[in-house]
């Protein structure tokens, strides 16, 4: 029997000793940028062959996605590439198989490691094995089958959103900012024109035109205050106009030493200036404080325009602090005159209900969404955890099912695709053939089939029937002009007489993706022989 280069061998393996090597398949990986970062741990010993979780990273250095790396000796001249094979560890299934290239030492500085460029589950035991493929014809041998926790990288924001979610967060504290600003805003920009006044004479000043009213009333421990402010100027480069209002009420209790005190403001803001700029914005205010207790609501509205663009926002808070700590729900309106718009809730738990039904509302709380009763007409769903479904119709364009459960399955029509299972070829001829005598071979059926990277084994399958001749006449199964196997002599084809139909199989266990050529030969007997209605069919059998 001829063996061909590809076929099964058992492999010597040495022993190593566990106690060389630290590291544990759960021990966290370093996040620094790279495929895997500079401090690795050393990998898990695999017979000349290792490997050890790996992790790719974007350019941001953010982890993305989980792989595998793995390690096998270099400097070898007569290697082209490694086959390397990757398989669940709970069920066997396999999920990678690839040449992997290993270049020529003289030129490449790396030519001893890999990293899996491959879809893999976070958090989940592999097993990995690889081989060497030479440049020539000699055979090479399997590694054994190695575990390797895969890193848990979870898909990220970056995966999901069509933002970027740490500038939104950035956006948000501006805003905040901005809101929380309301009345020191106000009162900063009068004692500014005042100070120019008084700094600089009113010479600066084309105009400027100013109304104040106050009111006081006290008895006892309280107070309640009302002040009025309006000013209009006009200087060489601007024009503004800005009216306030505040009323303040405040009680102190001599007992307890606290004060409680209650104050709402409203103000109006206009101006322009030689440039053509605009701007204009109102805000409201009010505030109740009771000791380290304070309460507030805010709003405030600004918008801004020049011949370069403009931009608008409205933005609400309710705030109140103690001394653990705060809650402060905020609601913003942005938008450009590039086009583009925004509107921003910040809460602990956002509600959208109709207040009068018994259908659950829409609720965001703790970073998860919950809704009842949602039509969608199309929906892009990054990733699912569906518990219950009810579906009347479902067209699936990828559907990948790792493990599946069905109690009952009825289908009326099943369509699989062609070569999604197995891939075939088939050769056939009804013709008769003669096969000489005296051991010379003759080619009696032949047929070309790529094998895909996923193929489990390909099995041939051959059939004729006899018509004449010798009883000692053989066949062979031969892969790429390389015999695989021969017939034992009990299965001589003249058995059982002539017009016998005659069944051969060969299974190729370790197949490897390439365009092959399957034959089938025929040695000749005694005598000349005579075959016909021949059939031959190469199926390779993916995972």
């Amino acid at each position: 029997m001829v063996d061909h280069p590809n076929c099964l061998q058992e492999v010597a393996l040495k022993e190593v000793d566990p106690a060389d090597y630290s590291w544990s398949p759960t021990d966290e990986l370093p996040s620094s940028v790279g495929a895997v970062g500079p401090m690795r741990p050393p990998p898990q010993p695999m017979s000349g062959w290792q490997v050890q979780p790996a992790i790719f990273y974007d350019a941001a250095g953010k982890a993305r996605r989980p792989s595998i790396e793995v390690f096998f000796d270099g400097d070898d001249l007569d290697v082209r590439a490694v086959q390397v094979q990757v398989r669940l560890a709970a069920n066997g299934a396999g999920v990678f198989d690839g040449n992997l290239p290993y270049g020529d030492p003289a030129t490449n500085p790396n030519p001893k490691s890999v990293i899996l460029n491959g879809t893999f589950l976070p958090n989940t035991l592999y097993e990995v094995r690889g081989k060497f493929v030479p440049y020539g014809a000699r055979a090479t041998d399997w590694s054994l089958w190695l575990p390797v926790t895969t890193p848990n990288v979870l898909l990220g924001s970056d995966d999901i959103y069509p933002i970027d979610i740490g500038q939104l967060n950035d956006d948000i504290k501006n805003a905040l900012d901005w809101l929380g600003g309301n009345d020191r805003d106000v009162w900063d920009e009068l004692e500014r024109l005042n100070q120019l006044v008084g700094d600089q004479g009113v010479q600066n000043f084309l105009d400027k035109q100013e109304l104040l009213r106050d009111a006081v009333a006290t008895a006892g421990n309280l107070k309640a205050t009302f002040t009025e402010q309006i000013t209009v100027v006009v200087t060489q480069t601007e024009a503004i106009a800005i009216q306030v209002e505040a009323v303040e009420a405040r009680i102190d209790d001599p007992e307890t030493g606290l004060a409680a005190l209650a104050g709402a403001m409203s103000s109006l803001e206009a101006r322009v200036n030689t440039d053509l700029e605009a701007f204009s914005q109102a805000l409201t205010q009010v505030s109740s404080e009771v000791g380290d207790v304070s309460a507030n609501g805010l709003f405030r509205a600004a918008a801004f325009a020049s011949p370069g663009g403009g931009w608008a926002r409205v933005g609400m808070q309710a705030r109140v602090s103690t001394s653990g700590g705060f809650a402060s729900p905020s609601f913003f309106l942005d938008a450009k005159s590039d086009g583009t718009s925004r509107a921003v809730v910040v809460a602990d738990q956002f509600v959208v209900t109709s207040g009068a039904t018994d259908v659950q509302p829409f609720l965001f709380q703790g970073g998860t969404a919950y809704l009842q009763n949602v039509k969608v007409q199309w929906a892009d769903i990054v990733n699912a955890n569906i518990t219950w479904a009810q579906m009347e119709q479902a067209i699936i364009n990828n559907l990948r099912v790792t493990s599946a459960m069905i109690d009952n399955l009825a289908v009326n029509t099943l369509k699989i695709a062609g070569d999604a299972i197995n891939v075939t070829a088939n050769f056939a001829d009804n013709g008769n053939i003669t096969i000489a005598s005296g051991g010379g071979v003759t080619t009696v059926g032949s047929t070309s089939m790529t094998v895909p990277n996923d193929a489990f084994n390909v099995r041939i399958l051959w059939s004729h029937q006899f018509v004449s001749g010798s009883p000692d006449a053989q066949v062979f199964f031969a892969i790429d002009g390389v015999a695989m196997y021969n017939t034992d002599p009990s299965h001589d084809i003249s058995a059982g007489g002539i017009g016998r139909q005659y069944f051969q199989e060969y299974i190729w266990m370790t197949p490897t993706a390439a365009v092959h050529t399957f034959e089938v030969r025929m040695a000749g007997g005694d005598t000349t022989s005579a075959i016909n209605t021949r059939r031959l069919q190469v199926q390779a059998q993916r995972r």
